[in-house]
């Protein structure tokens, strides 16, 4: 770690070591950092002992952020966001301490679920909405919405969803090669794939993308190769042609429809996504057990998983990049994924 930090939240300079001790092995949530750059681990307060987690991003532009857009993001407090709660900045490292959640992900749980209804997933999901329709009325773009990013607060049943990450492209916007912000084809909205525009609609087609695979277990393109999925995106191609579909009420599949539409403007917004009967619970479906769908979550989770371990050898065959003193290309540390 540096000497020393500057701490947005209170201006001073204080060295991160001595306010917070990075926990190595956490059980099952450990992971091995790759040459991406950046990683997360858990930490303790070693005043108060409270564990929190903390994300140590490398930056790829010298340089410090606007302090005034930092202290916007370190006021945002709501139930299903993961709140950010201090930032350590220096010309190349950020260090984002966030609370630590204990929760599984979410799709997870959804594979857990004896009652795997429509009722259920709508509960789930509004709560995702009600976390984006809150960051969108601060001005702030997720940018990264995906399964991954959707965690629950605890393990016990009546755990609240949190979304995760919410502030980590707000920082780094300018930093990052737009091909990160694509590394999840599927959940990328046309416009990016024509224009590279990053607006809050954005977000919106992600959400539609995750409420279809809640509903039948799987995305709108699989099993499309590379070529035929961009196609599809940028076509709009919404076929409902999934067997699990059949189960599925005309209404839930009336908010995907209203999520994913090409023209950006034409999307549902967060507010009215909140009033649709569906979301709402007014004529949401308590039956059928919608057991097809969540078969095939089940596969959807593997691939994903998969996917996201490819991705990880890949970015590990990068030249390694010493952080902090952790040196992630010869004996790094054991981390979680937060």
């Amino acid at each position: 770690m540096p000497e020393t930090c500057v701490i947005v939240e209170s201006n001073k300079s204080r060295p991160y070591e001595a306010i917070y001790e990075m926990i190595g092995d956490v059980g099952k949530r450990a992971y091995q950092p790759n040459g991406s750059g950046s990683y997360v681990a858990a930490c303790i307060e070693r005043g108060t002992k409270y564990v929190f987690a903390t994300k140590v991003l490398q930056k790829k532009k010298p340089g410090v952020h606007d302090p005034r857009s930092i202290a916007v993001l370190l006021k945002l407090q709501h139930p299903n966001i993961v709140r950010l709660r201090e930032v350590f900045e220096t010309s190349t490292f950020l260090y984002l301490i966030y609370e630590f959640v204990e929760g599984e992900q979410l799709f997870h749980r959804l594979l857990e679920l004896k009652d795997y209804t429509e009722m259920t997933i709508a509960g789930y999901f509004r709560q995702i909405v009600e976390g984006l329709r809150y960051l969108h009325e601060y001005g702030i773009v997720h940018k990264n919405l995906k399964p991954e990013n959707l965690v629950l607060s605890s393990r016990d049943e009546n755990a609240v969803v949190k979304i995760t990450d919410a502030a980590l492209h707000n920082f780094m916007i300018e930093d990052m090669d737009i091909e990160v912000l694509c590394c999840n084809t599927v959940f990328c909205a046309p416009e990016l794939l024509t224009s590279r525009i990053f607006d809050k609609t954005f977000d919106l087609w992600a959400l539609g993308i995750i409420l279809h695979i809640m509903l039948c277990g799987s995305d709108p393109y699989f099993p499309k190769t590379d070529s035929e999925l961009y196609r599809a995106i940028l076509n709009g191609e919404l076929l409902f042609d999934n067997e699990a579909w059949e189960k599925v009420s005309w209404n839930g599949r009336d908010v995907v429809r209203g999520l994913l539409v090409v023209d950006p403007p034409q999307r549902l917004n967060t507010v009215q996504v909140l009033k649709h009967p569906w979301v709402s619970g007014r004529h949401t479906p308590t039956e059928p057990h919608l057991e097809l769908s969540q078969n095939q979550l089940v596969q959807f989770v593997e691939r994903r998983k998969e996917w996201n371990q490819r991705t990880s050898l890949k970015r590990s065959s990068k030249p390694s990049v010493s952080m902090g003193g952790v040196n992630c290309g010869q004996k790094p540390i054991k981390l979680i994924d937060v």
